[in-house]
C-alpha cells in the first residue's frame, strides 16, 4: 500500500457513505438558519455527507454558518447513529480553522496549498468535469473525491461547462476508481434521474436543489437516496 493510500483522509474518503451528499443553497433554503434546518432533514432522509456552499456570504458570516451546520451534523449524526462527513466549498481556510473537509472547484487553490492548510486527515474534494481536470487532480496527488459533473444541466450552475451526460460520467467514475478515488456526481440530480447515476457506477449523487428546494427536504432525501442506492451496480 502506498503512503497516498494510507492517508488518513484517503482511508475515511474509503469508508464513507457517499450515496447522497447534499450540498446547501442559502437562497433556495430561504436564508441561514433555514439552511441548517434542512442539513439535519437531509440527514433524516438519508444524507451522510453536507457541504456548504455559499458564493454570497462574507467570511464571517459564512464561517458562523458552516460552524452551525457542523454542529447540527454532529448532534443529528449522532442521534441517528451515523458519521456524518461535512466539506466547505473553496473556503480552505475556514475548513482549516474549523477541522471540515474541503471541496474547491478548478482555478482555487494549487492542492498541496490545500494539503498543507487542512492537514492529513480532512478529505479534500475537488470539481472536475473533463478528463484534463481528472488527470490533474490524480497527477497532484491531495484529493480523496472528485465532484463529477455537470451531468446535465442545472439551474443552480449557470457557468458550468458541457454536460458529461451519464456515458461521460460513467468513462470519468471509471478512471478515477483506477486512481483510488472516490467519484460523486453533480448537476441535475434528482430522484428521477438518481437511478441513471448509480448505474454509471459512481458512488454517491450529489443534490442541491432537490432537497433545498423541496418543501419537504426529508422526504425528498429519501427519495433521492433510495433511487441511487437501489440501482447501484452489484460488486
Amino acid at each position: 500500500m502506498s503512503s497516498e493510500q494510507r492517508r488518513p483522509s484517503r482511508e475515511r474518503a474509503a469508508s464513507a457513505d457517499w450515496a447522497l451528499y447534499f450540498i446547501t443553497d442559502t437562497a433556495l433554503a430561504g436564508g441561514p438558519d433555514q439552511v441548517v434546518q434542512q442539513v439535519r432533514d437531509a440527514i433524516d432522509g438519508g444524507a451522510h455527507v453536507i457541504q456548504v456552499r455559499d458564493k454570497h456570504l462574507d467570511d464571517a458570516a459564512f464561517r458562523d454558518l458552516a460552524a452551525a451546520v457542523a454542529a447540527a451534523a454532529r448532534e443529528k449524526g449522532e442521534e441517528v447513529g451515523r458519521r456524518i462527513d461535512v466539506f466547505v466549498n473553496d473556503r480552505v481556510g475556514i475548513a482549516a480553522e474549523l477541522g471540515l473537509h474541503v471541496h474547491v472547484g478548478q482555478g482555487d487553490e494549487d492542492p498541496a496549498a490545500v494539503r498543507e492548510a487542512v492537514g492529513p486527515a480532512a478529505m479534500i474534494g475537488v470539481s472536475c468535469s473533463r478528463r484534463e481536470h481528472l488527470e490533474a487532480a490524480i497527477a497532484a496527488g491531495h484529493c480523496d473525491v472528485v465532484g463529477l459533473g455537470p451531468v446535465w444541466a442545472t439551474p443552480t450552475k449557470t457557468d458550468a461547462d458541457t454536460p458529461l451526460g451519464t456515458d461521460g460520467l460513467a468513462a470519468l467514475a471509471a478512471r478515477a476508481h483506477e486512481a483510488g478515488l472516490k467519484a460523486v456526481a453533480i448537476g441535475g440530480v434528482t430522484a428521477r434521474t438518481a437511478a441513471d447515476v448509480a448505474a454509471t457506477g459512481v458512488d454517491g449523487a450529489c443534490v442541491v436543489s432537490a432537497i433545498a428546494g423541496s418543501d419537504d427536504p426529508a422526504l425528498a432525501a429519501t427519495f433521492v437516496r433510495r433511487e441511487f442506492v437501489m440501482n447501484q451496480p452489484l460488486e
